[in-house]
């Protein structure tokens, strides 16, 4: 496997470290310094998991005793919530390939309290198990957030996906008509989300400029983008262009998980859209398996949206690589 972690790692995090002073150069490493330490081999243990197809290994990263945690993959049509459905999707996909390589190369990372986040490009090479075809995804891009559980950094959530996936309309028939009401607490994680909803769906871009960080670290990885955004005017530019070729758009959240540690958040969902492109005004298109993740922070006691990942999935077997 060929990760290309260099000394700049650390820098790259971003994490908070304890500055040691010439005296103490021979102390134990600080608190931080071992958080970030851990960190940045837990990342590694899980792409080296990843390529070896070692579930086991994977299931040593993962807070598996907390139903909440979850993982979106690129070639799914739902969402995994709970380690039982977590491990299933990872031994699936690993049945699906075997010679795998990978090269991931982390693109930013951020600590707050117990909860830290990575953005990381991956190329990914393997070949098929049934079909004997090669597959390359060359830039494939990738979320993982961990949260400290008993002194341990523990995987909580995994988004991946391919922008270079063909996107897929879905027939209507597989749509869901009556999608049941999501019970949503009153809670401002919660009202945040639905605001950046509401203002997604009306194409208000200035009312979702609001809900992002002004922070530079602010993130954003689109569905079909073969970039990822830095910076909060170049996430919110990245929906101009979609915007622009909109007439209409109607989004329908059909499960969402929200889990929060300190003055960080995560929000992870499935939700169908509905969309009316202005070259088509007459026709709808609808996509019944749109995947996003959100990660949340807050500042100055306002919620911020400071990294968001989406993507259209759809399931293996609808898509031949």
């Amino acid at each position: 496997m060929r990760h290309r972690f260099a000394a700049a790692l650390l820098g790259c995090l971003a994490l908070a470290c304890t500055v040691v002073s010439p005296a103490s150069a021979e102390a134990p490493q600080a608190p931080a310094a071992q958080d970030d330490a851990a960190l940045i081999a837990a990342h590694r243990t899980f792409w080296s998991a990843y390529e070896a197809g070692d579930l086991w290994r994977m299931s040593q990263l993962w807070a598996r005793d907390d139903d909440r945690i979850s993982a979106a993959f690129p070639a799914s049509a739902t969402l995994s919530v709970g380690w039982g459905n977590v491990q299933e999707s990872f031994r699936r996909t690993f049945a699906h390939n075997r010679n795998v390589r990978v090269d991931a190369r982390l693109l930013r990372s951020a600590r707050e309290g117990d909860v830290a986040w990575f953005v990381s490009a991956v190329r990914y090479e393997a070949v098929q198990t049934q079909t004997g075809q090669f597959v390359l995804l060359d830039r494939m891009f990738t979320t993982e957030v961990y949260k400290r559980q008993n002194g341990e950094w523990r995987l909580a959530h995994y988004h991946g996906h391919f922008p270079g996936f063909r996107t897929m309309t879905d027939d209507p028939a597989t749509i869901v008509l009556a999608p049941p009401p999501i019970e949503r607490p009153d809670d401002p994680v919660w009202k945040l989300h639905e605001r950046f909803t509401a203002a997604f769906s009306a194409l208000e871009l200035g009312a979702m400029f609001e809900l992002f960080s002004p922070q530079k670290s602010v993130t954003a990885l689109q569905p079909t983008a073969p970039v990822p955004f830095f910076g909060p005017e170049n996430v919110i530019a990245s929906w101009k262009k979609t915007f622009g070729e909109v007439q209409a758009l109607t989004i329908e959240p059909l499960q969402v998980v929200v889990e929060q540690s300190g003055s960080v958040a995560w929000v992870t969902e499935l939700s169908q859209f509905h969309i009316a492109f202005k070259a088509k005004p007459d026709e709808i298109q609808h996509f019944h398996s749109v995947l996003t993740t959100y990660v949340l922070r807050k500042e100055a006691g306002q919620w911020q949206i400071a990294h968001y990942h989406a993507h259209f999935g759809f399931g293996f077997e609808a898509h031949q690589h």
